[in-house]
């Protein structure tokens, strides 16, 4: 029997963060896992928190059943007549006590396993944090493998809210106020802690969040370095709309592939560097196969990308490496280190057939994947055995496409797949913006001319935005603001040389987002696409961008400034727009058809002591902090993200209808003290 920890090509792990009304919903993925089959060289394992109180944690290692029965066999859907209905029980990884009766049981059919034990920790409620974080490190350890992917299941918004990952029944750790959701900080922690202790060459591919609003410009900068792409969508992500079945045979069926080997997958520097000094056996064989293109290897540089005839010439020469039945001769494989599903193809192919049956009979499909297979496990560093980016590209189109009949019902979404080893490159670009933006709202106030910050008004009103307008596409406000640049007749020299340079900063930062296409998605944003109309303009990446600041909102005071995104000056931006597109108080209104003829009484002056004394206990500013999320003083539904919306304003008002007071801390005190004295005047 295969050891459960030998490292496999890829390891699929799904975490269904599901103890939440979401739960329900969730089990149609599990069926969805369990149907899609199963291949020998891809681990699949999934965590399920049920929202039933008591309930353990389950996590299930998918059809490994199966794969004991089998264990180097390809069973991919099993297949269009096979209509038996399946379950996951004999899929979950128990403890070690179950265990060891499973082992005893499996014994009577003369099947020698030992599955991996679950720590009591992984069966229990923990706060997603913890829970997250000993399920990458359980499957790292035990279903090791070359290639990862990662799938977020659950609530949201890791930008604005305390909703991440929510957890109902999270236990409360550290006395943290908000144990039952995940920080974006946190979420990158866990996985630099995963990606510090993978197996030398092993990669996390895919993060793929299968939340809301997560495809956000502060998410892709937190999570650089710490996987190669990310799928998400800026607006909703609704349960049932991500195909996991059909994800998951596209990746059995790659992996399973007689295809020939494409340009994409030898135009590598590192092929091209070994064969040309490589001094073993099949170095030496592949060379002999250029047929007379052997110069265009010698003239290849070290390190460089070879020379598209040098590519030509080698898919030409692998493409005959395929049907060549001489390629699996022992001697040729002696310093290759095979997997075990490689090896036991190789040992049947050398006992059952002979060149000369090959030549009478013709190659099978079979033999053909065995060449292949030989292919790349001689050169596992330098060919790839899956193209990943071609795969994701394939997810991101199966989940866009599912989620088309979403429209049926009234729902538009939106999807991004977002290359995080390119996303430093928006770095730069938004900072010069951000410096621009904050330089033409304090022009306005100097040079008492509104245009700038008028044009940033509108652009953010026209841009389009997610979650009740908390976020809004980064690509699209710099659109429609630079479109609004390029209308404006400034006053001034100075007013129109700062609107040319908005406009130009807005144009470099649409440059670094623009959409990938087929021919080009070798930037941030390989794919961005959208499903009905209310996500039309959807670009890829969104900027947490709220039209008034957030009070009281623990992540605006205490984290926003902790994402590596506000490296880019951002958060100075949004506090600058706050305060200067803030309306007056009403009590600073030119208003003459409007006045307030209250005769100056004592429960006059005791209410504007009131609202004095609301604005000393708050803040400098005269604004206040909070108060009750419903004016009634209810707490909403159950689900954080349930009926209650609780969607933000477009309006920026003030909380308070009289003057603000300046940032000097002495003038609430000296306010306070004429109020005093108008107070005691009218006891007179």
């Amino acid at each position: 029997m295969p050891e459960t920890n030998e490292t496999k090509e890829w390891t699929v792990m799904f975490y269904l963060a599901s103890d939440n009304p979401l739960a329900p919903g969730t089990v149609s993925h599990l069926k969805a896992l369990k149907n899609a089959g199963y291949h020998p060289e891809a681990n699949v394992l999934a965590q399920f928190d049920p929202h039933t109180v008591n309930m353990p944690v389950h996590i299930f290692d998918v059809n490994r059943m199966e794969k004991l029965k089998f264990p180097h066999k390809v069973n991919i859907g099993f297949g269009g007549n096979d209509s038996y209905v399946r379950n996951l029980v004999a899929d979950k990884l128990w403890d070690k006590e179950i265990n060891e009766e499973i082992r005893a049981a499996l014994e009577k059919w003369h099947l020698d396993y030992e599955a991996p034990i679950l720590s009591k920790k992984m069966s229990a409620e923990q706060n997603p944090r913890n829970s997250l974080e000993q399920f990458l490190e359980f499957c790292r350890d035990e279903y090791p493998a070359r290639h990862y992917m990662l799938f977020l299941l659950g609530h949201g918004l890791a930008v604005g809210t305390d909703l991440f990952l929510l957890d109902e029944h999270g236990a409360e750790t550290n006395g943290d106020s908000s144990p039952r959701s995940l920080k974006l900080t946190e979420l990158g922690e866990v996985l630099d802690t995963f990606n510090s202790r993978l197996n030398k060459g092993g990669q996390l591919e895919l993060i793929g969040f299968h939340n809301c609003s997560m495809s956000g410009a502060e998410v892709a900068l937190q999570l650089k370095g710490k996987a190669n792409y990310m799928l998400a969508a800026q607006g909703p992500a609704y349960v049932g709309s991500w195909p996991y079945q059909q994800i998951l045979i596209r990746l059995f069926n790659d992996l399973n592939s007689v295809k020939p080997f494409s340009e994409d997958d030898l135009d590598s520097p590192d092929l091209a560097d070994r064969l040309k000094k490589g001094s073993d056996p099949m170095s030496v064989y592949l060379r002999d196969r250029l047929n007379g293109n052997t110069e265009l290897l010698n003239d290849h540089r070290a390190a460089n990308r070879p020379e598209r005839k040098l590519v030509h010439a080698l898919v030409d020469a692998f493409k005959g490496i395929l049907v060549d039945p001489s390629l699996y001769e022992k001697e040729r494989f002696k310093q290759v280190e095979l997997s075990a599903e490689t090896r036991q193809l190789l040992d049947r192919y050398q006992q059952t057939y002979s060149r000369d049956e090959h030549h009478e009979n013709g190659f099978s499909e079979d033999t053909k994947r065995l060449n292949r297979l030989l292919l790349v496990n001689a050169y596992r560093q330098e060919i790839p055995r899956v193209h990943v980016k071609k795969l994701l590209v394939s997810i991101f189109y199966y989940c866009l496409y599912n989620s088309f009949d979403f429209q049926l019902a009234g729902y538009s979404c939106d999807l991004t797949l977002c290359d995080l080893t390119q996303v430093g490159a928006l770095q730069r670009p938004t900072a010069t913006l951000v410096s621009r933006l904050i330089e033409g709202l304090e022009s306005a106030e100097t040079t008492k001319d509104p245009l700038i910050r008028d044009l940033l008004v509108l652009a953010h009103w026209e841009a389009q935005s997610f979650y009740g307008e908390k976020y809004t596409d980064l690509y699209d406000f710099c659109f429609r603001l630079r479109a609004r640049c390029m209308e404006a007749k400034p006053s001034s020299q100075e007013t129109r040389e700062l609107v040319e340079e908005i406009g130009n900063a807005c144009y470099e930062v649409m440059k670094v987002l623009k959409r990938g296409t087929e021919e080009n998605d070798n930037g941030v944003i390989v794919r961005s696409e959208f499903c009905g109309p209310d996500s039309q303009y959807a670009h890829g990446l969104s900027v947490f961008f709220p039209w008034s600041e957030p009070i009281g909102d623990r992540l605006w005071d205490d984290q926003y400034s902790d994402f590596e995104f506000s490296k880019t000056n951002w958060p100075a931006f949004l506090k600058k727009y706050f305060d200067k597109t803030m309306r007056a108080p009403q009590e600073q209104q030119a208003d003459d058809l409007d006045t307030h003829p209250v005769e100056l009484t004592f429960d006059s002056h005791l209410l504007e002591l009131l609202q004095q004394i609301t604005t000393k206990t708050f803040n400098d500013d005269g604004q206040l902090k909070g108060g009750a999320k419903d004016p009634l003083g209810k707490g909403g539904a159950k689900d954080p993200v349930g009926s209650d919306c609780e969607c933000g304003s477009i309006k920026n008002y003030p909380r308070i209808s009289v003057r603000r007071f300046s940032s000097s801390r002495s003038r609430p005190v000296l306010y306070l003290a004429q109020s005093f004295n108008r107070f005691f005047s009218a006891l007179r």
